[in-house]
């Protein structure tokens, strides 16, 4: 079971890359997010609500199993949490789109500016799991303003 528990937090190895292992843990999530944008947005909530209930269990045993904390070795939180910026958000079919909120996620799980930085310091899988859903909601908040100045600008050049 321990096999199983690291397999799935390591992103079935993409967690060990030498460099850059949450970007390249979150890179099949932004395939997942792509993909999503076909279905309903119920479904892409009930998928991206039972990816982050399920990594937050996942997460923390194989914390415990490293003795390491938020070990960079563990990606399922960056798998659970990066669609949760994209969901419901068709614009992020577009490849320009994509790589922003890809970019705009990684920034902010990276450098975790507050209040993202507290929730790191929940217990367990919880703080694993919920300073990247943080942080995929304020890459959310960033590329919606975005887009509302976008078209704004676009409709006061027309």
């Amino acid at each position: 079971m321990d096999d199983l528990t690291l397999a799935l937090a390591t992103g079935f190895g993409l967690g060990l890359a030498p460099w850059m292992p949450g970007t390249w843990g979150s890179l099949p999530a932004a395939a997942l997010g792509v993909y999503l944008q076909r279905i309903s947005l119920q479904i892409q909530l009930l998928v991206a609500g039972c990816l982050v209930v399920l990594a937050v269990p996942v997460c923390g045993a194989a914390s415990q199993l490293l003795q390491a904390g938020d070990a960079s070795r563990i990606v399922a939180d960056e798998f659970a949490a990066f669609p949760v910026a994209v969901i419901g958000f068709p614009a992020a079919r577009k490849p320009w789109v994509l790589l922003a909120a890809f970019v705009g996620y990684r920034f902010f799980d990276i450098v975790k500016p507050p209040p993202i930085e507290q929730l790191e310091s929940l217990s367990g899988g919880v703080g694993i799991v919920f300073d990247d859903v943080a942080a995929a909601l304020a890459t959310r908040l960033v590329l919606t303003a975005a887009m509302v100045i976008s078209r704004h600008y676009r409709a006061v050049v027309r």
